[in-house]
């Protein structure tokens, strides 16, 4: 090889080494651009339902989630790859909670209610939680509990005789007979009128304890009861209650003879075990709509409202979640706290934001709801003020001034009816926030419904040009049905004429042959004569 041969093929070969090297260096950057474009994505919409979920090009989101990335989105550990793998690590967790309460019922109750307290929708069923919380968590001196946990059982035990207490005749004369209270109804009112936090949430369990099978119901017991124990004079109201309640309790339960407090305390009991079911049901269907994808009836959700479940549960569960290294010592953004921060991760950033909206719009509705309640145990527990609700219902009012002319007719002073009017003014408010959040929801919905409609009209103009279409293709297709028959009928004539030439041609070969073999004859007896003339 010559020289400059030799000096082409070197540079040949320093050309595809070049070419090798630059071509490597190019799919590292491109697989490290596509890696860190992966985990951006992962971080901002968050990570896969499940391990079957898969991306535009049709593989699993999962599998393509290395160790690496684990480390980046979940430096603090407990790293998961899917939304689901995390609600079962946050299940532990609640589950372990709840276990260090043992069979404390009372501490079972707190825990719950701690737990389903971010996910109340209005005000009164957020007081039933707290209600529940402070009146049976755990102080530092067990003895303090006990008295405690005491003074909640007496006070629900004077109940049943205040209510009974409420319902004598003697109270009831003046309401008309329709309108006279029913035991559970006096039960609140007693609750009421005692001027002490709400309970109803345990006098609804209470009431829903007490009968047991086989008891005659409320209102034959009552009736029997007040029979059998006539008012004394000059006899305290704690007395006058216990002796109601215990004669109460003896018939109801079909125990006569045993003492009320022993009979009430088996009821109590019951009650707060009642109400741990009841509670407990309540919190795993929360974690059931999550991992099961279907909703309380049992109908299947969509992944995309199975992930909304999802963020739902875990954005409400992050501020109570009993996991100390879950949470950092700045709690006060979401940005800078741990918690929040891996909750984005799992859940996406779209998912949390809307979370954050409906959080905040459900606070505000129940921030409307705060006065307005309270004014309303007020006007429960001032007589004249029942004595005008009464007259309203017989009266149609439509101006404040019909309104304040009730009141001073029945005598409710000044102060009272301007705090009614207030009162009815809060209420108004009330109704305004509380229903603001599904306002603003159907006028989202009618404006989606309005695009919806769009696009149906303009599918179904697609649909009727590709009908015309069709309609054109249709007559093509007969068009081409006739020509084709035709050209099969000539087809067929001509197939006739050629199976005819076919036959004289048959024919023809077959004189030609006939006339070869007469030749050949001929020739064979020209040769013969040749040879006898030599």
């Amino acid at each position: 090889m010559s020289l400059i041969g030799k000096v082409l093929a070197f540079l040949n070969l320093l050309g595809v080494a070049a070419f090798a090297y630059f071509a490597t260096t190019d799919y590292e950057k491109i697989q490290s651009w596509k890696y860190a474009n992966f985990v951006y994505d992962i971080a901002y919409n968050g990570l896969p339902l499940d391990a079957k979920e898969t991306d535009k090009s049709g593989e699993p989101i999962a599998e393509r989630i290395s160790q690496q990335a684990k480390q980046e989105l979940f430096p603090n550990g407990n790293a998961v790859t899917t939304q689901l793998e995390e609600v079962k690590r946050v299940r532990d967790i609640f589950d372990k909670a709840i276990a260090t309460a043992g069979q404390d019922k009372t501490q079972q109750i707190v825990q719950y209610a701690r737990y389903l307290l971010p996910f109340a929708e209005t005000f009164p069923e957020r007081e039933k939680l707290l209600v529940l919380i402070r009146n049976l968590s755990a102080t530092e001196k067990p003895e303090d509990n006990a008295r405690k946990l005491d003074t909640l059982k007496a006070s629900l035990y004077q109940g049943i005789g205040g209510a009974l207490r409420i319902m004598r005749p003697d109270q009831e004369k003046m309401r008309p007979e329709a309108e006279r209270r029913t035991f559970p109804d006096a039960m609140q009112e007693w609750v009421n009128l005692q001027h002490i936090q709400p309970r109803d949430i345990l006098n609804s369990t209470l009431l829903e304890t007490l009968p047991k099978e086989g008891s005659k119901p409320f209102a034959e017991v009552a009736v029997q009861t007040l029979q059998a124990i006539p008012p004394v004079a000059g006899m305290d109201e704690e007395t006058d209650a216990n002796r109601l309640a215990e004669a109460f309790l003896q018939n109801l339960r079909n125990e006569p003879g045993k003492p009320g407090v022993e009979i009430f305390a088996g009821v109590f009991d019951a009650m707060l075990g009642r109400q741990v079911k009841q509670l407990q049901t309540r919190f795993e269907g929360l974690f059931k709509e999550a991992t099961d994808g279907r909703d309380l009836a049992n109908k299947e959700l969509s992944p995309e409202m199975q992930k909304q479940k999802i963020a739902n549960l875990l954005f409400n569960l992050v501020e109570v979640t009993p996991d100390a290294a879950a949470k950092g010592a700045d709690s006060r953004s979401v940005i800078n706290d741990p918690a929040y921060r891996r909750l984005i991760k799992v859940v996406g950033l779209p998912a949390t934001s809307r979370q954050m909206a409906l959080s905040t719009e459900r606070y505000r509705t129940i921030s409307g709801e705060i006065n307005p309640t309270r004014d309303r145990n007020w006007l429960l527990a001032d007589p004249s003020i029942t004595a005008a609700i009464a007259a309203i219902k017989k009266d149609t009012v439509k101006t404040p001034e019909e309104l304040a002319r009730i009141l001073t007719d029945l005598g409710v002073g000044a102060t009272q009816n301007d705090n009614f009017k207030t009162a009815l003014q809060r209420e108004q408010t009330a109704f305004v926030l509380s229903h603001l959040f599904w306002v603003n929801f159907l006028q989202e919905r009618a404006a989606q419904v309005e695009e919806l409609g769009k696009q149906v009209q303009r599918a179904k103009s697609t649909a009727d040009n590709l009908e015309t279409v069709v309609n054109r293709r249709q007559a093509d297709i007969e068009h081409w049905k006739k020509e084709l028959e035709t050209v099969r009928n000539d087809s067929n004539q001509k197939s006739d004429s050629l199976d005819a030439i076919r036959q004289e041609l048959f024919k023809v070969r077959l004189d030609l042959r006939n006339s070869i073999d007469q030749n050949q004859q001929y020739e064979r007896e020209l040769n013969r004569m040749e040879d006898r003339v030599r």
